[in-house]
C-alpha cells in the first residue's frame, strides 16, 4: 500500500510540475489527477477488505486456540479432534477422530459457535 501511495504521489507531483511549465494542458492534468485519485480509492478499498478478512480469520483461530468450538459446514470443530494448519489456513482432523480421517475444513467455511 505504501509503494502504491508513493507512486501516486510522484505522479501527482510530476503532473503539477509539468502543468506549471505548461508541458501538459489543464484538461490532461485533471484527467491524470482523477485517475490517480480513483486508483488510490480502489487500493484503499482493497486494503480495507483484506484487513477485515484477516481480522475475521484471526478471531476464528483465537477462538479455536482458546478451546471454543467452531462450526464448519455444520460439523463442530474443536481441539479434541482437529488441529489448525496455518500454512493452508484450514482445520485438519487428528488421529483421535477416525470417522472424519483426512477431512479438511478451510477457515473461510467456519464460524464461531454461539
Amino acid at each position: 500500500m505504501q509503494i502504491l501511495l508513493g507512486i501516486i504521489v510522484v505522479i501527482i507531483l510530476v503532473t503539477l510540475f509539468a502543468a506549471q511549465f505548461e508541458k501538459i494542458s489543464h484538461q490532461k492534468k485533471m484527467h491524470i489527477l482523477k485517475l490517480s485519485a480513483f486508483i488510490l480509492v480502489l487500493a484503499w478499498l482493497y486494503q480495507s477488505m483484506i484487513t477485515s478478512q484477516a481480522q475475521n480469520k484471526r478471531a476464528k483461530v483465537n477462538a479455536f486456540e482458546q478451546g471454543k468450538t467452531l462450526l464448519c459446514q455444520n460439523t463442530p470443530i474443536n481441539q479434541a479432534f482437529f488441529y489448525y494448519e496455518a500454512g493452508t489456513e484450514s482445520f485438519v482432523t487428528n488421529d483421535k477422530n477416525s470417522s472424519l480421517h483426512g477431512v479438511i475444513y478451510p477457515i473461510t467455511d467456519c464460524e464461531i459457535k454461539k
